[in-house]
C-alpha cells in the first residue's frame, strides 16, 4: 500500500532526521548541565559560563564549549567548535578534579 509519493516520503524522511538530531541535541544539552553541576568550585566559573555544545556554541556565535567530559587524553578542559580540546592544544591548563574517581559522561 502506497501512503506518500516518492517526493513526499523524502521530505517526511528528512523532517524525521531533523527531529531526531534536535532531540539528540537536548540530551547532550541537559547531559552536560548535569556534569557541570557536578564540577562547581572545581573548574574556573567562566568555563561554567560557556556554551554547553558545540551546537550551542554556534547558536551563540562563539568558538569555545564545555561540556564538563573528560577527552581522550583524560583532560578536563574546554573544547573548540571545530573539535580539539584546549588542554590537548596547550592553550589551557586541564582541570585538577578534587575526586578523580569521581565518573563523568
Amino acid at each position: 500500500m502506497v501512503t506518500a509519493c516518492l517526493e513526499c516520503s523524502k521530505e517526511l524522511q528528512v523532517e524525521g532526521v531533523y527531529a531526531k538530531n534536535d532531540r539528540e541535541e537536548a540530551e547532550r544539552r541537559e547531559q552536560a548541565k548535569r556534569n557541570r553541576e557536578q564540577l562547581i568550585g572545581q573548574v574556573p566559573s567562566t568555563w561554567l559560563r560557556m556554551p554547553l555544545t558545540d551546537a550551542h556554541a554556534r547558536e551563540l556565535g562563539e568558538v569555545l564549549f564545555f561540556r564538563g567530559t573528560r577527552c581522550l587524553r583524560n583532560h578536563l578542559a574546554p573544547y573548540r567548535i571545530n573539535g580539539g580540546c584546549l588542554a590537548c592544544a596547550g592553550q589551557v591548563p586541564s582541570a585538577v578534579v578534587t575526586n578523580p574517581h569521581q565518573e563523568l559522561i
